[in-house]
């Protein structure tokens, strides 16, 4: 209810995804694994592996819903719990408040108490609503004519024969010194970080 983003699907409609909210139904149960037998590290392996697999599990896009939740426990009384969400339904600051309201939650919860958590802020709705609004009214199409032309006198930085890949769903690549160096020199010009020129 508070997050009701997350509970999407992405479509593709005329080449483009399109996040499609889901029916409001339960959240899919939290995927509880235990990893306890007592030797301690041993255990703390095992759970960080199980969680890694989890991490790493793709979505499936089309039906979704975009998140999954887990609680691992290992050890004699220790435990991880977490919380993977798919990029477009949610950024750094998303997972950030998610995961302080998820522990809070479970804090409260293990020790047989009720969660009380604070009164949601703006909703993703209302914040795409307004972000639209601007888009589209003279201070937004003043700011992208700005972008736009800063953009038009920095380097092109082509990728696309320059990336060393090691199979489909390799994560990783190299880039060499001269465009990485043009690369954050791109960066540097926009303010933005490196990461967001390779996007």
């Amino acid at each position: 209810d508070r997050h009701a983003i997350l509970n999407s699907r992405i479509e593709d409609r005329a080449g483009f995804p399109w996040i499609v909210p889901l029916p409001r139904t339960a959240p899919p149960p939290v995927i509880m694994l235990d990893h306890r037998d007592g030797r301690g590290a041993a255990d703390r392996d095992k759970a960080e592996k199980a969680i890694s697999d989890l991490v790493w599990q793709p979505f499936d896009m089309a039906t979704g819903p975009l998140f999954r939740s887990y609680a691992v426990s290992f050890g004699v009384s220790e435990a991880y719990i977490g919380l993977v969400a798919h990029h477009f339904v949610a950024d750094a600051a998303a997972i950030s408040l998610l995961m302080r309201e998820l522990h809070y939650a479970f804090e409260v919860l293990i020790r047989g108490g009720q969660p009380a958590l604070p009164a949601q802020g703006i909703g993703y709705a209302s914040y795409l609503q307004a972000m639209t609004t601007w888009i589209e009214g003279e201070a937004g199409t003043a700011a992208l004519s700005q972008v736009i032309n800063r953009l038009k006198d920095l380097p092109t930085v082509d990728l696309d024969e320059r990336i060393n890949s090691e199979g489909e769903f390799e994560e990783d690549f190299v880039l060499e010194a001269d465009l990485a160096s043009a690369v954050r020199s791109t960066a540097r010009v926009l303010g933005v970080p490196p990461f967001t020129i390779l996007v």
